[in-house]
């Protein structure tokens, strides 16, 4: 998946749930996600091990999602949606 925010916004991730096979260096099921550089999520559990957080901040505008598999276990998968925002700077 490739997502990509509004001009000049970046992008939220929100999992509502995230179980893939785990394995400490997530080679055999995996979701790679790639900014500038790439960030393998597996697991069972959102916010542990190498599983991703429930949400997840990308400076910006454009995001590469990509899902590999061995094709050995088969797990729920996982399921998020994203949007665009706006930092809101605070002047205090």
């Amino acid at each position: 998946y490739t997502l990509h925010a509004i001009a000049g916004k970046k992008i939220r991730i929100i999992f509502d749930f995230f179980e893939v096979e785990y394995s400490s260096d997530c080679r055999y099921d995996a979701l790679i996600i790639n900014v500038d550089n790439y960030f393998r999520y597996c697991g069972e559990n959102l916010d542990t091990d190498n599983s991703p957080n429930r949400t997840i901040t990308i400076n910006q505008e454009r995001a590469l999602l990509t899902f590999t598999t061995d094709s050995t276990y088969t797990e729920r998968g996982f399921n998020f949606f994203w949007e665009s925002f706006q930092w809101i700077v605070s002047t205090k």
